[in-house]
């Protein structure tokens, strides 16, 4: 049962007993109405009138100790299953701490993966410099010129190279 419907029962057991006990407290405490008898009669009657209440009272006993017990099995039940969500909600704690340590340390990799991206990307821009310097001291390219234009000069020279080492009929 879900714990709102134990809660609802709960209240309505509490609200019948309260209700019977109203019930029986009324009944005792209104006087019976009866005709003026004699007292042969009036002996009878006093007796049953008291066997009556004592009947009362042994129903009312029993009724509340009825119901006493059903709201305290439903309490039992109740607590059993609170007991159970208690310990499923335990469960998601630890595993929602152990998503947020896994999430620091997730977080701690990145950023030392972002600086070491950082140091390629200055690596590279130094590279592409010194490239670009080894171009214009080669007498490939002209001074501040593009990698690709660099590339395209040594292209050529190795080909210039590459032309004057065939033999004459091998060329073009």
């Amino acid at each position: 049962m879900k714990k709102k419907t134990l809660k609802k029962e709960i209240k309505q057991l509490r609200e019948e007993v309260k209700n019977q006990d109203l019930r029986m407290q009324l009944r005792f405490s209104s006087p019976t109405v009866s005709m003026p008898v004699r007292k042969n009669e009036d002996n009878e009657a006093v007796q049953e009138d008291q066997y009556r209440q004592e009947a009362y009272a042994k129903v009312e006993e029993w009724v509340s100790e009825r119901f006493k017990a059903e709201l305290e099995k439903i309490q039992e039940h109740y607590e059993q299953l609170l007991e159970a969500e208690k310990k499923v909600l335990k469960r998601y704690e630890r595993k929602i701490s152990g998503y947020s340590s896994e999430s620091r340390f997730l977080k701690q990799e990145i950023k030392g993966i972002n600086k070491k991206i950082i140091l390629l990307e200055d690596k590279n821009k130094r590279t592409k410099a010194i490239l670009k310097n080894i171009g214009f001291y080669a007498g490939v390219a002209a001074p501040g010129a593009s990698l690709k234009e660099v590339s395209k000069g040594f292209k050529r020279k190795s080909r210039k190279k590459y032309e004057h080492s065939l033999p004459f009929k091998k060329r073009k």
